[in-house]
């Protein structure tokens, strides 16, 4: 295996006539596979007819490439090889014993194209695969090792994966925990991080039961123990551990000092070099904006799983403080991830932030600026946390926020998601400051609806809307002139989801209600205008509003 290994690493590495003609094979699948384009172009049963000698060969190196084969035309294939997956299936199951490694490696790589079929739950294919590559993943081969890692990711990438995984969590777990404890060289402990942080990102609160995150949790900070503040191969793990922590939410509740305590250290650190960089007196190049990134992500996670559980470790520490450093630096990345966390701190324990929120809330407004998208994305939905703390309060700040706001709607830049964060911070404060703040939104209203239309159907739409309807209950003749953009938003909302919101429906039915009646003979013209595209706002109007 370790001979292997070496020859893997120039195998797999290097693009040559191997992978070359594994590409071609992949385009032709695409192109033919499962199109009759002539009668006699059975493209699957020529591949497979030919495959029959390779993969029953004695030669371990023409069963590799067959193997590969099998990969290359998965995708484009995968309809006609429906028929022949149960027969492979168990075929590449065993050769994930081979005891070549480089066949294990790449049988990984096939049943990773194949995990369409796989895990359609009629084909009763999951657990028997999940099994064999869990054996892969503490193989006695590095490239195995990674290989299983990375078909695991894939599988735990697809859509109801969370649903379909459960039954199976706990070996999938504990072989991680197992891979992660040492079974693995520093380097090749990437993979198995990924692996994790890819389940939590997946299953979500399903790893929260004990004999779940009492297996990670330990694992993953006795590994981020070992590594010194300053040492950047822990950057995958951090990600890794941000992912579990907000699966494992309130469960992680005994370990958050810990990691409260070492984000803390690494961002005091951090502010150390970055003082001494500054007057020239740091050694070994520049510091790594990415410390600070992964700490505060950290934070966040911990702020979003323990919510006001949070406080007592933020009121104990110089976060705050270091907060209010960090928002003004010049590292693009750096102020994205704190701005995040000046929203999370805002719903988690606000009465720690409020003294230096009128602070944040000039810099946050400064950053509104759509260049820089993810940065501007962080601002808008940290000022709209900040309103709902600050209720009336916010009106004192509101002409330092609000042209930022209204800016990027009133213009043609900034990401459907930009827009649609910034229509609801606009919808936050016009929970808390109705009056005031219709004034500034009457000209981009429409632009506000356009934006927050698309946007999934949770919380915070639900503030946008209630902040909206705030703000037509308090001057609803301003916006008699705008039914034309406010019906189509209010209709935006699915009636099961106004189900959920009970409050938001009785709010926006009051609202048509009172136009239907103000209006008269122009709200019948009105309905009559509708273009048959959208003729289901005229049942939903009356079914949904009474209308």
């Amino acid at each position: 295996d370790d001979d292997d290994d070496d020859d893997a690493d120039d195998l797999l590495s290097e693009w040559g006539l191997r992978k070359a003609a594994a590409a071609a094979l992949d385009v032709m699948a695409t192109m033919f596979g499962d199109k009759s384009v002539l009668p006699e172009s059975r493209y699957v049963d020529i591949l497979l007819s030919t495959l029959d000698g390779v993969l029953g060969s004695d030669e371990w190196e023409v069963v590799e490439s067959g193997i590969l084969v099998l990969g290359a035309i998965a995708q484009g294939c995968k309809g006609k090889m429906a028929d022949y997956m149960a027969k492979l299936l168990a075929f590449l199951l065993d050769c994930l014993s081979h005891e070549r490694s480089l066949v294990r490696n790449i049988t990984c790589f096939t049943i990773a194209r194949y995990k369409d079929w796989i895990m359609l739950p009629e084909n009763a294919a999951l657990e028997a695969t999940l099994e064999h590559l869990l054996r892969c993943v503490v193989d006695g081969s590095k490239v195995v090792q990674q290989a299983a890692c990375t078909a695991l990711c894939t599988f735990f990438e697809q859509d109801r994966a969370g649903e379909l995984l459960e039954p199976f969590l706990e070996p999938i777990v504990h072989q991680l925990v197992i891979a992660a404890h040492g079974a693995y060289q520093r380097k090749s402990l990437i993979c198995v991080y990924d692996a994790i942080n890819t389940l939590a990102e997946r299953v979500g609160e399903r790893l929260k039961p004990q004999p779940l995150s009492e297996q990670l949790m330990p694992c993953l900070l006795e590994q981020w123990m070992n590594y010194t503040d300053t040492d950047p191969e822990q950057f995958a793990l951090m990600e890794c551990l941000t992912s579990v922590v907000v699966a494992v939410g309130d469960g992680g509740l005994s370990y958050s000092p810990v990691i409260h305590e070492k984000c803390m250290r690494m961002l005091e650190t951090a502010a150390e070099r970055d003082e001494l960089a500054k007057r020239g007196e740091l050694h070994g190049g520049d510091p790594d904006p990415e410390f600070i990134v992964c700490a505060v992500d950290l934070l966040s996670s911990s702020a979003e799983a323990l919510g006001p559980s949070v406080e007592s470790l933020v009121g104990d520490s110089r976060i705050i403080e270091l907060i209010v450093c960090l928002s003004r630096s010049e590292h693009l990345d750096v102020r994205q991830s704190v701005y995040a966390l000046i929203g999370d701190y805002s719903k988690a324990c606000f009465p720690h932030l409020e003294s230096a929120v009128h602070d944040l809330i000039g810099t946050l407004a400064v950053s509104l600026n759509p260049r820089y998208v993810a940065v501007c994305n962080n601002a808008a939905w940290a000022l709209g946390e900040i309103a709902m703390q600050l209720g009336e309060n916010m009106r004192y700040c509101l002409d330092r926020v609000v042209p930022g706001l209204t800016s990027i709607l009133a213009g043609e830049h900034g990401t459907p998601l930009m827009r649609a964060t910034v229509a609801v911070a606009l919808g936050r404060l016009g929970m808390v400051c109705p009056v005031t703040l219709g004034e500034h939104i009457h000209p981009v209203f429409g632009s506000w609806c356009d934006a927050i239309m698309p946007f999934k159907n949770n919380d915070e739409k639900q503030d946008a809307f209630l902040g909206l309807c705030n703000m037509v209950i308090t001057n609803p003749e301003a916006y008699a002139s705008k039914l034309g953009f406010l019906i189509p938003a209010v209709c935006s909302f699915a009636d099961e989801d106004y189900h959920h919101y009970p409050d938001l429906h009785q709010q926006v039915t009051g609202i048509m209600q009172y136009y239907k009646e103000q209006l008269g003979d122009e709200w019948d013209m009105y309905l009559q205008h509708i273009p048959e595209a959208m003729a289901d706002i005229r049942v939903r109007l009356t079914t949904t509003f009474e209308c």
